[in-house]
């Protein structure tokens, strides 16, 4: 009896218990709970964690463990500043954090997956967010996998001290790597949760969608995913839009991070308490890095050469986004398009992407290569014309298709498509054609 209590007391809990859901992964067996449709398994360790000397370090392999480990409980966020949606509850957090969660139907067995990563902008954010909890498509035939991935600073840090340390002789990109890391696993364990691995599709928002884009585009993660679906989000423009991306300038940027804290050496940025290392200077180095290894080029270089791993990528919007992180939006309108934004922002250099960067784009896309150009704007009509406010059937997710060629159809098709978020099941495709390009502004804005 005491030797259960004190497994217990530890996590763990003995075989053959009340509890049936017991899997075994490739680190030890895992216990989670079932309500007789859906097996659930929270805060299963993916990797080790990166506290310490492994702070700034690519993740290692998570330890093994003996008897069976209790998975009925999220592991705590990883460390960060802010809430990821308007009114969110702050999550708990620590630097300890490299953790999944899965939610798998009781009978299943070579299901397809979905691994979402979550949104917040690489500086917050969580797996565990109700938002995302997979247990109504796993009602429907889905093995869902949430990630929690290092964020801010201890995500995407680059500095010419870690470079040198490095055995790959770059530095940035932890939380992509931490990602990496969690379809390997997911590619060595999930057939054990009823997942086929040869089915798995990545899916994220906002920076999730990012992570998407990112992932397509790095040959360290070729093989670990059939298809990808980005919402809100992505990163296919020129570096010249975000040169502070490149190795060097990220360096850059670390080294005057550094400073801000009063860091004379990495050892003394890795004593340091994790919550002071999300300061007001912590967003210059909380970005994805070209950094020679992860992306090795441009994803916009990739793409267009046709290197990226070859998957199909669905990109979306995610409705009424930007309604939620953009003030006075009601007040803009196409027909005067550039005062409204002078006057709810200031004074803009239009268009958001330049010309110079934009024809080429149009020019070297690949005719397969979808891009989307209005995000969050449920409620719209015509080019982007708000003509009434969002109303309760709209569906929750919105995509705007727009072919690289002309059409007969027309320029673009606004889609209502299959709803990816976990809680939302998943909707019927409807759609309704959109004529004309609308603001050159936002015509020109090319993902």
């Amino acid at each position: 009896m005491l030797i259960l209590i004190a497994a217990m007391s530890a996590g763990f809990v003995a075989p053959g218990g009340v509890d049936r859901a017991i899997v075994s992964s490739s680190a030890g067996t895992v216990a989670g709970k079932s309500d007789g449709a859906v097996r659930t398994f929270k805060g299963i360790p993916y990797a080790a964690p990166p506290v310490g000397n492994l702070r700034w370090r690519e993740p290692r392999r998570a330890a093994l463990w003996r008897g069976a480990r209790r998975a009925t409980d999220f592991a705590p966020a990883c460390s960060q500043v802010g809430v990821s949606m308007p009114g969110e509850t702050p999550p708990a957090t620590s630097e300890d954090c490299l953790y999944l969660n899965i939610w798998t139907p009781v009978r299943s067995s070579r299901l397809p997956v979905i691994v979402w990563l979550h949104g917040g902008g690489f500086t917050n954010g969580s797996a565990a967010m109700p938002l995302y909890w997979g247990d109504r498509l796993a009602r429907r035939g889905v093995v869902v996998v949430t990630v929690g991935y290092r964020l801010g600073p201890l995500g995407y840090l680059a500095h010419p001290a870690l470079t040198e340390e490095s055995p790959r002789h770059t530095s940035g990109n932890y939380g992509l790597l931490d990602q990496i890391a969690a379809l390997r696993w997911v590619r060595s364990n999930i057939a054990a949760f009823g997942g086929d691995p040869s089915r798995v599709t990545i899916a994220g928002q906002s920076a999730g969608a990012t992570s998407v884009s990112l992932l397509v585009a790095s040959p360290l993660a070729k093989g670990l995913f059939a298809r990808a679906i980005a919402q809100s989000g992505g990163l296919f423009e020129p570096i010249q839009v975000a040169p502070g991306y490149r190795l060097v300038r990220a360096e850059q940027a670390g080294v005057a991070y550094a400073e801000s804290l009063g860091a004379t050496s990495l050892a003394a940025l890795r004593r340091m308490p994790a919550d002071k290392l999300f300061s007001r200077t912590a967003v210059s180095v909380s970005h994805p890095v070209i950094d020679r290894v992860v992306l090795p080029r441009t994803p916009y270089d990739a793409y267009t050469a046709g290197t990226q791993n070859d998957v199909p990528i669905l990109i979306g919007s995610t409705a009424d986004e930007a309604r939620s992180l953009i003030p006075n939006l009601s007040s803009i309108r196409a027909a005067t398009f550039d005062q409204d934004i002078t006057k709810a922002w200031g004074r803009c250099r239009p268009p958001f992407l330049p010309p110079t960067l934009a024809e080429p784009m149009q020019r070297r896309s690949p005719p397969g290569l979808v891009w989307s150009v209005i995000y969050g704007l449920a409620g719209t009509c015509g080019h982007g014309r708000v003509c009434r406010p969002p109303r309760a059937s709209d569906p929750p997710f919105t995509i705007t298709l727009m072919p690289t060629r002309p059409s007969r159809q027309g320029p673009s098709m606004k889609v209502g498509a299959p709803a990816i978020l976990p809680t939302c099941g998943i909707c019927s495709i409807t759609s309704r054609r959109r004529h004309g390009n609308g603001p050159p502004q936002i015509a020109a804005y090319r993902t």
